[in-house]
């Protein structure tokens, strides 16, 4: 359940540390971006993929 959830969580992290070493000369690696950006994301989106998963497993259940 949680795959799609991580693989969303890995290419948005993936495209802010890209952005926030473009626009820095400080940052090194962007580890501090791409952890912010996957706690944020997980944060938003896991109510959704819970819900989705929920009904689509609701449906199988009920009417297959």
């Amino acid at each position: 359940m949680l795959l799609p959830l991580g693989l969303v969580n890995r290419y948005m992290a993936e495209k802010a540390r890209k952005e926030a070493l473009a626009g820095s000369s400080v940052k090194v690696v962007g580890v501090d971006v791409m952890a912010t950006k996957k706690l944020s994301i997980s944060i938003m989106l896991y109510p959704f993929f819970c819900l989705g998963f929920s009904a689509f497993f609701f449906y199988i259940i009920t009417y297959l």
